[in-house]
């Protein structure tokens, strides 16, 4: 983990007893793969020269000059694992079953990664997770859009450690770009919602953004329609699983109104 203090950025190493901090220019970027074999093995080659326990290690290696991130990492599974790829998708074509992406939050990688869903899906893939539909996504049509979920977690003790070191804060929600892919097609899923967006409060309403297995739009609630049906509409965050009934179709999206419900997927 690398954090910026004053002007010089620096990685804190984690030992048993403390932080030690490390220069970062002394360093250069990395890429590392996670290889996971359909019996659940996970693939760890031994260095050569290196004592144990730390002799055993994920393909990964440093970035060079020019490189990019996904064009490092198709080389250095060449290089350790005997891995040919022609390009980032080339290993995904290769695989059955279930195949589960995650990208950092970012608006390039996130977009990067719904690009990559939909030309998947022209090649026969399907979508499980966080889409519901198995057409083109729809929020590639806006160059600021993107999609992530998050989830709560409880930081264990090496991170609250970190944390304390650098002024961060170790209870924040855990932000990702997720994607899960599949042979199979999904089972229908009548009045289901993925939330993708939530939008900053509004003077007497609440919006958020759905998508859904045919479109993807704007949920709103005014503040006078709450009612105990609907109460889940406060909490919702991205990623969330809704089920939607008896909301309005109107010129600002779908409206939760006094005889609407909204309930967990």
């Amino acid at each position: 983990m690398s954090v910026r203090l004053g002007a010089r950025p620096l990685a804190l190493r984690l030992d048993r007893h403390q932080m030690k901090p490390m220069d970062l220019a002394l360093l250069r970027p990395n890429v590392g793969i996670v290889l996971f074999a359909p019996s659940g093995l996970v693939w760890l080659g031994r260095r050569a020269n290196t004592p144990p326990p730390q002799n055993w290690q994920f393909p990964q290696g440093g970035i060079d000059a020019g490189e990019g991130d996904l064009d490092a990492a198709i080389r250095e599974l060449r290089e350790e694992a005997a891995i040919e790829l022609d390009d980032p998708l080339a290993l995904l074509r290769r695989l059955d079953g279930v195949v589960v992406i995650v990208e950092p939050a970012l608006r390039e990688t996130g977009r990067a990664l719904l690009e990559a869903r939909d030309v998947l899906l022209r090649e026969g893939w399907f979508a499980l997770a966080p889409c519901l539909m198995q057409s083109p996504c729809p929020a590639l049509a806006s160059p600021r859009d993107w999609c992530t979920a998050e989830v709560r977690w409880t930081p264990p003790p090496y991170f609250r450690q970190l944390a304390d070191a650098t002024g961060l804060r170790a209870d924040e929600m855990l932000s990702f770009a997720p994607l899960i892919l599949s042979r199979a097609p999904p089972a229908p899923r009548p009045d289901t919602w993925r939330v993708v967006g939530v939008a900053p409060p509004e003077k007497g309403k609440k919006r958020v953004w759905l998508c859904g297995a045919e479109e993807r739009v704007p949920l709103v609630r005014l503040d006078r329609d709450r009612r105990e049906a609907n109460e889940r509409f406060d909490g919702l965050r991205r990623g969330d699983l809704v089920r939607l009934r008896g909301a309005d179709r109107r010129g600002d999206g779908l409206r939760l109104g006094p005889q609407s419900s909204l309930t967990d997927g």
